[in-house]
């Protein structure tokens, strides 16, 4: 009786554990997928990066100016159709700001990202100098499509977008 005790007990452990392991695993993976889709409102040297994230939505690499609320409300509903819940729509003060958006497409795994690295406001031309940077070691395989969107002071200039290595 005492044997048939313990095995029955050693049983509902091991079931216990794996039914554990795999509880924290989908936490994990959910933490993972949102973690980078937060990264609001923070000030770089000339300009405030509003939202950076793995899931754009927008399958083909993409460079875009946006200078009225209509536009920007439009680029959110891209963005927001395959989230729950949604990212909320950063409020712009478009007669001193315009939005600008970096989007590299489709990937097929983790470890993409994209960015800007400085803005050159010239008298002839703002140069908008951004980087690209590809997954270094272990990735996951999944299909993501990042992207920065980011707040600049309003121009007249024509906005030029120079990739930088």
């Amino acid at each position: 009786m005492t044997k048939h005790f313990i095995y029955i007990a050693f049983i509902s452990l091991l079931f216990l554990n794996s039914s554990c392991n795999s509880k924290k695993k989908s936490v994990k993976d959910n933490t993972t997928e949102n973690k980078t889709l937060k990264t609001n409102q923070t000030q770089e040297s000339n300009f405030t990066v509003l939202l950076k994230g793995s899931h754009s939505n927008f399958e083909k690499p993409s460079l875009k100016v946006i200078k009225n609320n209509d536009e920007l409300k439009q680029l959110f509903g891209v963005l927001n159709s395959t989230k729950s819940p949604s990212d909320k729509i950063p409020e712009v003060q478009f007669n001193k700001n315009i939005v600008v958006g970096l989007f590299m497409g489709t990937k097929n795994s983790s470890g993409f990202s994209i960015e800007i690295n400085h803005i050159d406001y010239k008298p002839d031309e703002t140069v908008i100098e951004y980087r690209e940077t590809t997954p270094k070691g272990r990735v996951m395989t999944v299909m993501t499509s990042p992207f920065q969107l980011a707040k600049i002071n309003r121009t007249n200039t024509p906005i030029k977008f120079q990739k930088i290595d």
